[in-house]
């Protein structure tokens, strides 16, 4: 079952977040290629509203120029990251994830978000509503403004 989410009043992250996404990423890790940047600084528009903290649903918002930010929920040792992320059409954006091992033996069982930093595909037209498909779950971006 695919659920539709509409990412309301997240149309752009600013850049310091991305700046503090490259502060906080794991050092000495090897993330998928397609992650430009990770970590566990999760921006205010992208947390669950109080009183929702079980909302584990992932999150995109538009990013720095050219970036995109991914908030995904899973093991704080291994973070669940965009493996893959392509274009399908102008419209529509499709990342699956994988379930990444940091550098330990073994995974945590705590349940965290990760936010990731990706380079929005060629042929993306950000001047008009974007579905963003993460796994199974379907997000509406609105345009970009910047």
């Amino acid at each position: 079952m695919q659920r539709v989410v509409r990412a309301v009043g997240l149309t752009l992250v600013s850049a310091t977040m991305a700046g503090g996404l490259a502060a906080c990423h794991f050092p000495g890790t090897y993330a998928p290629k397609t992650v430009l940047s990770y970590g566990t600084d999760i921006p205010v528009a992208l947390r669950p509203s109080p009183g929702s903290m079980l909302d584990t649903a992932p999150r995109a918002a538009w990013g720095a120029p050219g970036r995109l930010v991914v908030v995904i929920w899973g093991s704080g040792s291994c973070p669940s990251l965009p493996a893959h992320v392509s274009a399908k059409g102008a419209h529509r954006i499709v990342i699956s994830t994988v379930d990444y091992q940091g550098g330990g033996d073994a995974c945590t069982a705590d349940l965290r978000p990760t936010a990731s930093i990706v380079a929005v595909p060629e042929g993306i037209d950000e001047r008009h509503d974007v579905d963003v498909v993460i796994d199974k779950t379907t997000l509406r971006l609105g345009p970009r403004t910047e």
